[in-house]
């Protein structure tokens, strides 16, 4: 089983649980297990994690230290999945324009067509908003 991690995945284990500094066994674990193919990310989350800032952290060093992590979702086959994708988000009433367009910019789409493309499972803490959520901005993602 091939599993992609998500942007928040790397996130949350930083801030909370796997500090990098307190527990680096495990930023060493997540690199042994990605050379078994078993765990890895796509270059769209790389672009997440490593965005340009003045003072970059842990996790922006370690993703350029090891960028060979986050698999290129340029192929034909992700592409074909992530039009598919889009065109469902689009067409569903559900969604203001401002969300799929926000959702539709992000990694999200390509992390779900490179996972349909090649059946990874996605880990993330992602999670639905309650339609009856009073949050100004709704989130929804799968």
């Amino acid at each position: 089983m091939i599993y992609l991690l998500d942007a928040n995945s790397f996130i949350q284990a930083k801030n909370f649980h796997y500090r990098m500094n307190v527990v680096p066994g495990f930023w060493t674990w997540l690199v042994q297990k990605h050379e078994k193919a078993d765990i890895r990310s796509i270059d769209h989350v790389y672009s997440e994690l490593t965005k340009e800032t003045p003072t970059p952290d842990d996790l922006h060093n370690w993703s350029i230290t090891n960028k060979h992590f986050f698999h290129d979702s340029k192929n034909t086959q992700t592409q074909q999945a992530y039009t598919e994708i889009a065109n469902q988000v689009a067409q569903h009433s559900a969604y203001s324009q401002g969300e799929i367009a926000r959702f539709l910019t992000g990694a999200d789409p390509w992390l779900i067509a490179a996972a349909r493309t090649i059946g990874a499972v996605i880990v993330t803490h992602e999670v639905m908003v309650p339609t009856n959520s009073t949050k100004a901005d709704k989130q929804a993602h799968y």
